[in-house]
């Protein structure tokens, strides 16, 4: 069968459009398995390994590949974590971990570091960006890209990191080195969100100063564009 897929939303496209494209992909905690069926069926990925911790979830998946006819591209496996990768002949280019806490990605990736050396990691976490760029920050990790998507009314953020060095200031692991250079679309009304809860979290520190000094740099207020 050659069924058409459901259109992902805003924050799958921002997922998607981080992965490059290589023989053999991964996805983490797949669920049921739509974002590894569109890097198939883009051909952005070979093959995928495809993994949930639930055997329930992965069933899902199967149902899917089967129906557009992806199954023989992608292997399944009932797993926790990188686990999923263990045994392979060929290592992942590319592993997906998204729609999950940042906390619980931060603990895959630690749980997992044989897998590291060479693979581009795409991140989304849900939610606290920050955290999980700390966290790479200080294991070794170099974050290349970075999506901004609002979707259902809530903004998120992937990123593509791999190993390599890094050198953030605290204002680039609050609001990420790449957004920071790159000022997408949504960056104005992201930095407003930001703020917002900080100040209703009654923060008024150098986070929420941060932010309001790229708002205004953007605005045209800051030093620079004197």
């Amino acid at each position: 069968m050659n069924l058409p897929l459901a259109r992902p939303g805003a924050r799958k496209e921002a997922i998607l459009s981080l992965v490059p494209q290589c023989r053999l992909g991964a996805e983490i905690g797949a669920d049921h398995g739509l974002i590894s069926a569109h890097l198939l069926r883009e051909n952005r990925c070979g093959h995928m390994v495809v993994s949930d911790i639930s055997a329930a979830s992965l069933a899902k998946a199967r149902r899917l590949f089967l129906l557009h006819g992806l199954t023989a591209r992608a292997a399944l496996r009932v797993a926790d974590g990188l686990d999923a990768l263990c045994g392979l002949a060929e290592k992942p280019a590319a592993v997906v971990i998204a729609g999950m806490g940042a906390q619980s990605i931060a603990g895959i990736l630690a749980r997992g570091s044989e897998a590291w050396d060479g693979t581009a990691f795409v991140l989304q976490p849900n939610p606290d960006p920050p955290y999980l760029r700390r966290w790479l920050a200080a294991h070794g990790f170099a974050i290349e890209a970075e999506r901004l998507a609002f979707e259902g009314g809530r903004y998120y953020v992937a990123m593509r990191a791999r190993r390599g060095a890094s050198d953030y200031t605290p204002k680039e692991l609050l609001l990420g080195p790449c957004l920071l250079r790159d000022k997408p679309a949504l960056w104005q009304p992201y930095l407003r969100w930001r703020r917002d809860c900080l100040r209703a979290a009654r923060d008024t520190g150098p986070q929420t100063a941060w932010i309001e000094e790229e708002m205004a740099d953007e605005a045209g207020d800051g030093p620079d564009r004197l």
